[in-house]
């Protein structure tokens, strides 16, 4: 299928969340008939956008969806990295992603854009020691043993995707670094954590570089795969995308300036020794409270050890092979670069604190 987008009919599952939304926007400049398929309502029926709300485990709902559809962007996913996850990690990101697979057989869909992770090749080596990733490549094998369940859940998920790459259905996933931009979850999940604390963002002084991707480059990237998945290179592959490498720690300090925060930070052992004991805690409390029969919900500020102890190994991979097959060049693309990356971070940070500001202010007033 050579991909000629204007009125080419597209579906994005996911399409109400921060990356799905900017590809809906990539794909709707493009002049292409979009809809979104997301357990919350897209917002911006303006922009001609059919957003249907529907569970991506529910077959019926899906197929209704996929009716005439040629072109389909997998998106959505649970990110949980809790010391006991919720059952919606392994359902929504394995078998959600199994059912959009079928659905999308039976329905002759054309290609399928898988959103995976680079944490599918974050795990454990033979040795048992956790790996570090500096200019890896896609050639880097997947792990008996992941670092998080979410990892595992995302790599089980891509290998269902490849898997289904055929003559009639072409797949390919995109591993994705940390999605930074306006509305980024981990900055997004910071802020909330700091209004309840009195304007204080507590965090480590983190040792590691992850790569980071821009969420509207990363939406652009889903859109070269899908013009290229024809190619041989390309269906039935998975590519790396990011556009730099920073310290998450330093990431957020530039991000939350101006906005009112106090950031402190902690020595690195004194963060993982308290990550160590309240995983520990939690993890106990999950037994005692299922072994009595009642329901127990971990905070989400609780996280699992081994996501501390990640910030100990770089995560940094090569984007040559994305650059080199799907065109994926920030220069000749004119892609938002690093600089203006922070620059957009800080605006829409400070804009996002106030307003959450406001709205404490007004349910006290209530």
């Amino acid at each position: 299928m050579v991909v000629s987008w204007p009125e080419t009919r597209c579906l994005v599952i996911g399409g109400a969340g921060n990356l799905g939304s900017h590809l809906v926007d990539q794909l709707v400049s493009r002049k292409a008939l979009v809809s979104s398929f997301d357990r919350a309502a897209y917002k911006g029926s303006e922009k001609g956008v059919q957003s249907i709300e529907g569970d991506v485990c529910d077959q019926s709902a899906l197929l209704a969806a996929l009716k005439g559809i040629s072109i389909v962007f997998h998106v959505a996913s649970v990110i949980d990295i809790r010391p006991i996850p919720s059952p919606d990690l392994q359902r929504i990101n394995v078998e959600g992603t199994r059912n959009v697979v079928e659905c999308c057989k039976a329905a002759d869909v054309a290609v399928l854009i898988y959103t995976s992770s680079m944490e599918v090749v974050s795990g454990m080596g033979a040795d048992g020691q956790m790996l570090e990733f500096n200019g890896a490549d896609e050639t880097a094998p997947i792990p008996e043993k992941h670092n998080l369940p979410y990892g595992a859940t995302k790599a089980a998920a891509e290998v269902i995707v490849l898997a289904a790459h055929s003559e009639k259905l072409r797949t390919c996933a995109l591993r994705p670094g940390y999605i930074v931009g306006p509305g980024c979850i981990g900055l997004r999940l910071d802020m909330e954590k700091a209004l309840k604390r009195r304007d204080n963002h507590i965090s480590a002084v983190v040792p590691a570089k992850m790569s980071c991707v821009h969420v509207k480059n990363c939406a652009v990237a889903h859109v070269l795969a899908a013009e290229r998945a024809d190619q041989s290179s390309v269906g039935g592959q998975a590519f790396f995308i990011s556009d730099f490498e920073a310290n998450v720690t330093d990431l957020s300090r530039q991000a939350f300036k101006g906005t009112g925060m106090k950031c402190l930070a902690m020595p690195f052992w004194i963060a993982c020794m308290l990550a160590l004991m309240l995983d520990r805690l939690y993890r106990f409390l999950h037994f005692v409270f299922a072994t009595l029969g009642y329901p127990f919900e971990i905070p989400e500020s609780i996280v699992d050890v081994n996501a501390a102890r990640m910030a100990w190994r770089n995560h940094c991979f090569s984007v040559a092979r994305a650059r080199d097959i799907l065109g994926y060049d920030q220069a000749a693309l004119g892609l938002v670069t690093q600089q203006e990356c922070a620059r957009q971070c800080n605006l829409w940070a400070i804009k996002f604190y106030r307003g959450l500001w406001e709205k404490q202010r007004k349910e006290k007033g209530a």
